[in-house]
């Protein structure tokens, strides 16, 4: 319950609040969580209660992202799309993976992001996204452990992954960093996002890092008519159309 949200909601003449219900006002005795539980292991996922009780409270696709790697006969190679992404042209398993096996790591050209960063916070005095602080948060520890920043951000698109890498940055290399951010309830200032992966894999020279312009990489916002202009010119080869609280019944 943050700030923004407080200011929302009585800043109008609220006449009716509903508040999370499920362990809070409504006594249901745990089904989401064994829902949750059940679900993983009837898809294969070796998860234990006490693995569950961890993210109670939590956005349940971090969870998933969490134990990801382990899912059984999950290939050394794979993809990852939790959105609404599109193929537009035809891909190959070359488009995602190089010949050396390791992953295309496509990202968006952010330059001076940590003067852009300093701008912000130091300078104008503005706060972060939670989102962009899990972003910067990945960053920072890879130039912690690395010595090198990466500036590029996510595309919004499908994302190419090596099992084992996964598995070593999160059971090894910042096993107690993912650890901490396990037991938020909400989107917090320690959270890490899931692009450490792929910092991690060019920091090891294990990806090869390509930066996407328009005509490969697009998303859209489905309330903005400039978007599907943008999306007929560069006939790029991913898209992602995403809703948002602008948009509306006849978009």
């Amino acid at each position: 319950f943050n700030i923004y949200t407080y200011n929302t909601i009585f800043s109008v003449k609220t006449k009716l609040m509903v508040f999370d219900m499920a362990g809070t006002t409504v006594n249901e005795n745990g089904i989401v969580y064994k829902t949750l539980f059940k679900t993983l292991n009837q898809y294969g996922l070796s998860v234990t209660e006490k693995d569950i009780e961890k993210w109670h409270g939590s956005n349940k696709y971090h969870a998933l992202e969490h134990f990801l790697y382990k899912v059984p006969n999950l290939s050394e190679h794979f993809l990852l799309s939790n959105d609404d992404m599109f193929f537009n042209k035809t891909v190959l398993p070359t488009t995602f993976f190089a010949k050396d096996g390791f992953p295309i790591i496509r990202l968006n050209r952010k330059p001076f992001r940590r003067f852009r960063w300093f701008l912000r916070e130091q300078i104008f005095k503005k706060p972060h996204k939670l989102y962009s602080k899990a972003l910067f948060n990945a960053a920072e520890l890879v130039k912690h452990k690395f010595g090198v920043f990466y500036n590029g951000l996510p595309h919004h698109n499908l994302d190419s992954y090596l099992k084992s890498d996964c598995l070593r940055v999160a059971e090894h290399i910042f096993k107690n960093e993912i650890d901490l951010t396990k037991m938020n309830h909400f989107r917090s200032a320690n959270d890490i996002q899931r692009i450490v992966y792929s910092y991690v894999a060019l920091a090891e020279k294990r990806g090869h890092l390509q930066y996407v312009s328009s005509k490969e990489s697009l998303h859209v916002h489905i309330q903005k008519d400039r978007h599907y202009e943008k999306l007929k010119k560069f006939n790029p080869t991913f898209f992602c159309m995403n809703d948002t609280e602008y948009a509306d019944d006849n978009d």
